[in-house]
């Protein structure tokens, strides 16, 4: 009884902590260009994330977006180098202070692209940091399943600003 009553806590926390930081643009995303999901290289620090974290929200993500790529953030400029179109993500997990320091970043900035949508998955300090490179930032205070269920949740939720949602 206390174990079932602990899972309904953590999901109505977990879709709780879902927060959007600026309204919520609409991106046009074509079913034929892809999708570039980056991240992190951390893909995580505590144990409760070991079964679930990244790997966890890449296989969301694909179930909504079947033609996304991924790659970590270390290998992000030369997979952009080599696509012709595509449509930037980002999942920020403990970005350095000085975001010079990424090439993505440097490339961005001078090219004057942003991120369709960026998701700062822990830390909420990474939400500052990636605002001047985000159109829509989306934080999940966390990477358990339940976080990334509500992620979803949400995702599906906005289908008509995110442009297309293939749902399964």
């Amino acid at each position: 009884k206390e174990q079932k009553s602990l899972e309904r806590k953590k999901k109505v926390i977990a879709v709780d902590s879902i927060s959007t930081f600026r309204p919520f643009k609409a991106c046009s995303l074509k079913n034929t260009e892809p999708l570039l999901l980056l991240y992190s290289d951390i893909l995580s620090s505590n144990n409760a994330e070991e079964n679930f974290g990244i790997p966890g929200l890449k296989a969301m993500l694909t179930s909504l977006f079947p033609s996304i790529l991924t790659v970590p953030l270390s290998q992000g400029l030369e997979k952009i180098r080599n696509l012709s179109s595509f449509r930037l993500f980002l999942a920020a997990s403990g970005l350095s202070e000085d975001l010079s320091e990424y090439p993505v970043f440097n490339h961005l900035k001078r090219k004057g692209q942003k991120f369709e949508i960026t998701f700062c998955v822990k830390n909420p300090s990474d939400v500052k940091k990636v605002r001047p490179f985000s159109r829509n930032i989306v934080s999940t205070c966390g990477l358990q399943r339940e976080n990334i269920l509500a992620l979803r949740r949400f995702l599906i939720s906005n289908k008509d600003k995110i442009g297309y949602t293939p749902l399964s």
